[in-house]
């Protein structure tokens, strides 16, 4: 979803500028529903924010996101220069729907750190990226999130980021294919991207 509402279309648009002949078809989803489109070949190419079996597909790095704490400017939490994670995760936290890249990145970080997930008290589950900005905005919770999601808001003053004590959550947006798809099409694509990221 991260990439999809927030990175893809600037780059699909100066994709179609380019190339006026091509029909792009953009599906958002979260990472399982990819994963399996592309595995029963309804897709030829994915970019993909979560964790995927990378022995069953071809796959190239387009960059790094950062996951960060998101808090309403209103928040008590965006007066701090950072937050524990216990404290984070004994509030009113707002979490992605199972299944989404950017909840099982966060959940395999917290299971890094030693947290069991069946003590984790999640306030909210919203399947909506917009959904939780605009809760977080209005101070009914907070977010962990991937910092582009949220660049907009930073800006506009209405989200603040406030780090995590001792925690960075780092992850990749990988282009992913199968080996029998439109190669030379895929490649052009994907170096296409390089150079309008």
């Amino acid at each position: 979803m991260t990439v999809g509402e927030h990175v893809l279309p600037y780059v699909l648009g100066e994709y179609k500028n380019t190339y006026r002949n091509i029909d792009i078809r953009l599906s958002v989803n979260n990472t399982k529903v990819i994963t399996e489109k592309l595995l029963n070949r309804e897709i030829d190419l994915a970019l993909i924010e979560g964790c995927f079996d990378k022995s069953k597909f071809n796959y190239k790095k387009l960059k790094d996101d950062e996951l960060v704490l998101a808090v309403s400017s209103k928040n008590r939490f965006s007066k701090n220069k950072e937050v524990s994670l216990d404290e984070i995760l004994n509030g009113n936290l707002i979490l992605r729907e199972k299944g989404s890249g950017t909840r099982e990145i966060f959940e395999n970080k917290l299971v890094e750190l030693g947290y069991s997930l069946e003590k984790i008290n999640v306030y909210m589950e919203i399947g909506s990226i917009n959904a939780i900005k605009s809760l977080v905005e209005s101070n009914l919770g907070y977010t962990v999130i991937s910092k582009e999601a949220i660049k907009r808001e930073v800006n506009l003053g209405v989200i603040n980021i406030v780090p995590i004590k001792d925690v960075r959550i780092i992850r990749e947006f990988n282009f992913v294919y199968l080996n029998d798809g439109f190669i030379d099409f895929i490649d052009d694509f994907i170096n296409f991207c390089y150079t309008h990221k």
